[in-house]
């Protein structure tokens, strides 16, 4: 029975692992490093992180403004605090929406300390 039980979990693991799929979006500066993750699972539902480096010269800014732009939506956070140089956010989660595609243009705002910069991320997955 044990055995039984065993294959079945084996055969059926797979197909619960397909239904997540992952695409990674990035891209770097001559300021900021820039990656944003997208966990896709199934047809209408994803969550999204996003990560910030600053490799600029000088002494990293404390607080950002920064907006990704995208088909599927918008997200943002203004005077966002940095931890030595760094952000790394979970920007939420959606069920029922429209999902993000291998093939999305995102683009990434980031202002900070009287400057500002405007890229687009690539899928590097």
């Amino acid at each position: 029975m044990r055995n039984i039980i065993l294959l079945l979990s084996i055969l059926l693991l797979p197909s619960c692992i397909a239904d997540t799929d992952q695409l990674t979006f990035q891209n770097e500066t001559g300021h900021w490093q820039v990656e944003y993750h997208v966990d896709i699972k199934g047809e209408d539902s994803e969550s999204t992180r996003l990560f910030l480096k600053y490799v600029g010269e000088g002494e990293a800014p404390e607080n950002i403004n920064y907006r990704i732009d995208s088909v599927t939506g918008s997200n943002g956070g203004n005077n966002t605090l940095l931890k030595n140089g760094l952000l790394d956010i979970s920007l939420g989660s959606c069920s029922g929406c429209s999902i993000t595609r291998e093939d999305e243009e995102i683009e990434i705002t980031i202002e900070w300390n009287n400057d500002s910069e405007t890229f687009m991320l690539n899928n590097n997955s």
